[in-house]
C-alpha cells in the first residue's frame, strides 16, 4: 500500500468516527449565525470500515446534526499542518501535498485550488476550528450508513461497487402537493421511494429568513419526474408559499418547503412505508408575528428523525424548583446570577468590518445591568470575574447554582450570514427561556415587555420575541433562566446602536425593569 493511501486510510478512521456519533445532550453553541445550536456527542457507537470493526480516539461534536470535526487535532496528529488567519478567519489545512482552505461560517472552501460547496460552515467553538465531516468523507468517495439498531456506522471506500449499486437503487420516485383549501389554508407533500424507508432514512431542518423547513432523503438519488418547484401556493392566508426539489448531494435528495411563518409538520410514513407524508397546519401564534408568541422559532434548527435524546422533559434538565413554590423574597433577599456571553479570546463572533466583537457588547450591557440592580438592593453575581475570560458553559452553570440565586440572565447579541457582509435582513431583540420551565417563561415576558411595553417605545428595534430553546445555560441552571439576544451586531444598522453606550444604557435599564417586575409580581 502507498503511502499517500495509508494516509488516506488514516484520515478516513478518524474522520468517520464522527459520523459514528449520534445525539447524546452535551452542551450549546449559541448565536452563530443567529442559530439555536444544541451540541451532541455520544461514545457508544461501532465504528465499521470496509466490513471489519475499527476504533478511532477522536470524539467529534455534533451541531445541528451536522457532525464536526476540530481541524487542528486530527490533521496534526496525522502529520499535517494547521494555519489560522484571523483577519481572514480561515483555516489552512495541508496534508500530504494537497491544501484546503476554508473560510469559517462559509460554505465555500477551496480543495487544491479549487473551490467547493460543503453541506454545513466550518465554525469555531472554544479556541478550536470544527469542519464538517461529510465534504472531507465525501470529496474521498466515501460513502457513510447507519444502523440505529446496533448503533452501528459503516463506512465503504475503495471497493464500493455494492455500495454503488445499493445507492442507485434507492431512488425517489415521486413528489406531490397538496395545497389545501382557503377556508382552512395547509399544504403538504407526499414523497414516493422505490423501496420501504424508516426514520433514520430522512431528516429535518428549519430554518429562517425567509421562513423554510427542509426534509433530507439521505442516501436516495433522485428523479427527472420528482426534480421540479412546483407553482406557488397564492391562496390567501396560505402557510406554505412554494415547494422545491433538489439534489443536495449526489445521494441525498432535499424537499424545501418556503414558508409565510415559522412552521413544524406533522410527518408519518405510509403503511407500506414507501411514502412519506408531510402536513402542515396553520400556527395562528407564529403566523401572527405578536409578541406574546412562545412557540419555538429559532433561527435555526435542527432534528434527525433518529433521535432517542431530543425529549424536552423536565427529566432533562437540572432540578427546577416548581413554579408554585418559587418564592425569591423567602430568604429575605433578591439574588441575580448575570452571565455575559463570550470572552475575548472567543473567535468568530465579531461584526463582518471587524470593528466590534460581541463579547465587549455582552459584557458591558451586563455589568451596567449589575450596577443598576446593586442600588436597587439585589445582591448580583457575575459568571466571568474580568472582561476577557470565556469560562466554560458547565462554569457558568455552576456559578448560578451554587450561589443558588433567584434568576439567571444570560446576555447575547445575535449574528446571522457568511460572517463577511452585512446581513439586514436579520435584526431586532429576542429572548429565550427553556421549553418546560413556567418561571422561566414568566421572567422572559416580564423582560420582554418591560423592552416593548404596550403602549409603544421602549428599546427602539424590532420585537422578534418570546421563544424557546435548549441553550445549555437555561437548560442546566436550577431557578428561572432567560437568554437575551440584544440584537444583530451583523446589522450595519444595528451595530451602530450596539457600539453606542447610550443605547447599552437604555438596554440595561429595561432588562432590569423587567426584572424587578419579575421579582415584584410575587410580593
Amino acid at each position: 500500500m502507498s503511502v499517500s493511501r495509508s494516509i488516506t486510510k488514516r484520515i478516513l478512521l478518524y474522520l468517520l468516527a464522527a459520523a459514528a456519533v449520534f445525539l447524546m445532550a452535551a452542551a450549546v453553541l449559541p448565536d452563530v449565525q443567529g442559530e439555536t445550536q444544541e451540541v451532541r456527542t455520544s461514545s457508544d457507537v461501532r465504528l465499521v470500515v470496509n466490513g471489519t470493526s475499527v476504533t478511532a480516539d477522536v470524539m467529534p461534536i455534533i451541531i445541528n446534526e451536522r457532525t464536526m470535526i476540530p481541524a487542528r487535532a486530527v490533521f496534526e496528529q496525522l502529520g499535517g499542518t494547521v494555519s489560522w488567519n484571523e483577519a481572514k478567519q480561515q483555516v489552512t489545512v495541508k496534508l500530504n501535498g494537497h491544501t484546503v482552505v476554508l473560510t469559517i461560517l462559509n460554505l465555500n472552501a477551496t480543495v487544491d485550488g479549487v473551490v467547493k460547496t460543503m453541506d454545513a460552515v466550518p465554525r469555531l467553538y472554544n479556541g478550536r476550528t470544527l469542519i464538517p465531516i461529510r465534504f472531507v468523507a465525501e470529496a474521498l468517495g466515501a460513502t457513510v450508513s447507519w444502523d440505529s439498531k446496533t448503533r452501528t456506522a459503516s463506512i465503504s471506500y475503495g471497493t464500493s461497487q455494492t455500495t454503488t449499486s445499493a445507492s442507485s437503487s434507492r431512488s425517489i420516485t415521486g413528489v406531490n402537493v397538496s395545497y389545501g383549501t382557503d377556508s382552512y389554508p395547509y399544504s403538504g407533500a407526499k414523497v414516493t421511494a422505490n423501496v420501504a424507508m424508516s426514520k433514520s432514512d430522512y431528516s429535518t431542518m428549519t430554518l429562517s429568513n425567509p421562513a423554510r423547513y427542509v426534509v433530507d432523503f439521505n442516501n436516495f438519488t433522485g428523479t427527472t419526474a420528482s426534480l421540479k418547484t412546483f407553482p406557488a401556493n397564492t391562496k390567501s392566508g396560505a402557510l406554505v408559499k412554494s415547494v422545491r426539489t433538489a439534489m443536495h448531494t449526489n445521494t441525498q435528495f432535499r424537499l424545501v418547503f418556503d414558508l409565510s411563518a415559522a412552521s413544524t409538520p406533522a410527518i408519518a410514513l405510509s403503511d407500506d412505508k414507501k411514502s412519506l407524508f408531510i402536513t402542515f397546519t396553520e400556527n395562528k401564534s407564529s403566523s401572527s408575528g405578536t409578541s406574546t408568541s412562545t412557540t419555538t422559532t429559532t433561527t435555526t434548527t435542527t432534528t434527525t428523525n433518529t433521535s432517542t435524546s431530543t425529549s424536552t422533559t423536565a427529566s432533562d434538565s437540572a432540578t427546577t424548583v416548581p413554579a408554585s413554590n418559587f418564592d425569591p423574597y423567602k430568604d429575605g433577599k433578591l439574588t441575580v446570577c448575570l452571565d455575559p456571553g463570550h470572552g475575548a479570546a472567543t473567535a468568530g463572533k465579531r461584526s463582518p468590518d471587524g470593528t466590534l466583537k460581541e463579547y465587549e457588547v455582552n459584557r458591558d450591557i451586563a455589568y451596567r445591568m449589575r450596577d443598576l440592580l446593586k442600588a436597587k438592593g439585589v445582591t448580583v453575581y457575575m459568571t466571568v470575574s474580568d472582561k476577557t475570560s470565556d469560562p466554560s458553559l458547565a462554569s457558568r452553570v455552576a456559578t448560578a447554582n451554587n450561589k443558588n440565586v433567584d434568576i439567571f440572565v444570560s446576555v447575547h447579541a445575535n449574528a446571522f450570514g457568511d460572517g463577511e457582509n452585512w446581513e439586514d435582513q436579520a435584526n431586532g431583540w429576542e429572548i429565550y427561556y427553556y421549553p418546560t420551565s413556567t418561571n422561566g417563561k414568566k421572567l422572559a415576558t416580564y423582560i420582554h415587555d418591560a423592552n416593548f411595553p404596550s403602549g409603544g417605545g421602549g428599546l427602539g428595534i424590532k420585537d422578534r420575541g418570546i421563544k424557546t430553546a435548549n441553550f445549555y445555560v437555561i437548560k442546566y441552571t436550577s431557578m428561572p433562566a432567560v437568554l437575551i439576544e440584544q440584537g444583530f451586531y451583523t446589522s450595519s444598522v444595528e451595530i451602530k446602536k450596539l457600539k453606542s453606550s447610550e443605547w447599552r444604557q437604555k438596554a440595561a435599564q429595561l432588562n432590569v425593569n423587567g426584572i424587578m417586575n419579575f421579582f415584584n409580581s410575587y410580593k
